[in-house]
């Protein structure tokens, strides 16, 4: 076999660039004006290096059969008071893949403590799985991509693959669609599902106020790993009402928004119309904040800042907190490469409201790590 091709698959390899691994870059130091109003053309700010804070693929984790996870979305309980669940897309079984295909449930509190930690489990003492995945053509993957609770429910928005890409194919694309789950006692029900490929596939809600009414703003993307990223809404009685989701067109005189009921009008958001995203984040600390790796151009996490989910939206602090290929992040353990996801933690910003903690997910061993950066 040719030396330079064996080469060039033990690099691909060693840093996870089959399906979901993407690697990083050093943090970008920028200037902002923090809780002030950010024009479109500033930046927000990150101050300094990433601070690793823990894994959260435990010896905890290992004992009730999770041998890796991904993801990790931190989403807020507030029937529940500060609780916190963190939700894991496609599991290993902590003996080998067995079990690939699950999901699973961190349980937290805010502010988060990496020692008050304990997982969801079942009554056989295993873990607790809200998604399963068929692990075929069709449902390759039902994984997670965000969630809110409504009066007490929880309901789980998922990207549903149907395919995974094989990079070693050449043309082979990932396909998958959009579907949203409504928890019912101990398991979650399929309420609605979008199209493949539509602009709804990988989904962020959080709360908001829209012309005096509260409504639920959602981040979305469309074609896995190449989509712009777009904005929808939808009032929470109507949740589970498809035609009732409405999604940006524009921004008119003085940044008002325009919508329409019809997915095909959606427009991607000012500023974000050229980048390729996947998976993203969206919360709220005194502004809006979003946060997505790019897969476009020159690649890397961005982190915006806005008083309005539909933006104007600052300009990115560029960010890749797992450091380069020539020059890893410290917090690496030797092996470890292959870093994407990255998701927010809700009503976690600090004392002082400028520290933001998140997970990234690592291809190789296949964890799920806390980071913590800090803006100014």
């Amino acid at each position: 076999m040719n030396k330079f091709f064996v080469f060039v698959v033990l690099v691909l390899l060693g840093f996870g660039c089959f399906n979901k691994p993407t690697d990083g870059g050093q943090i970008i130091i920028n200037q902002t004006q923090n809780n002030q109003t950010l024009p479109h053309n500033e930046t927000i700010g990150i101050v300094g290096e990433p601070t690793y804070v823990c894994e959260l693929i435990d010896d905890k984790a290992h004992t009730i059969g999770v041998g890796g996870a991904d993801l990790g979305i931190p989403v807020a309980l507030p029937s529940q008071g500060n609780k916190l669940w963190i939700i894991f897309g496609d599991v290993f079984g902590a003996s080998g893949l067995g079990s690939g295909g699950a999901s699973a449930v961190l349980e937290a509190q805010t502010p988060f403590n990496c020692a008050q930690t304990n997982w969801k489990t079942k009554v056989d003492g295993k873990f607790y799985q809200p998604l399963t995945s068929k692990r075929q053509q069709g449902d390759s993957s039902t994984v997670p991509a965000g969630a809110i609770e409504i009066n007490g429910t929880l309901y789980l928005y998922s990207m549903r693959v149907d395919h995974w890409a094989n990079k070693l194919v050449p043309g082979d694309e990932t396909t998958a669609h959009g579907v949203l789950f409504k928890e019912q006692g101990d398991d979650f029900v399929e309420v609605i599902s979008w199209p493949v490929d539509e602009k709804h596939t990988n989904t962020a809600p959080v709360w908001g106020e829209l012309n005096g009414e509260t409504v639920i703003f959602m981040a979305i993307t469309g074609k896995y790993r190449e989509s712009p990223v777009y904005l929808a809404y939808v009032k929470p009685g109507e949740i589970e009402n498809k035609n009732a989701y409405h999604y940006l067109t524009g921004l008119g005189s003085n940044n008002q928004p325009s919508w329409s009921t019809n997915i095909a009008d959606a427009s991607p958001i000012k500023g974000m119309e050229n980048v390729k995203v996947g998976e993203v984040s969206l919360v709220k600390n005194e502004k809006y904040l979003m946060m997505f790796q790019s897969y476009g151009g020159s690649g890397g996490y961005m982190l915006f800042s806005a008083d309005q989910p539909y933006g104007p939206y600052s300009s990115p602090a560029k960010f890749t907190p797992c450091g380069t290929i020539l020059k890893p992040a410290s917090w690496l353990q030797p092996g470890w490469s292959g870093c994407y996801g990255g998701y927010i933690f809700p009503n976690n910003f600090g004392v002082d409201g400028k520290d933001i903690y998140y997970t990234i997910s690592v291809w190789r061993p296949y964890t799920t790590v806390v980071l913590k950066m800090r803006t100014g």
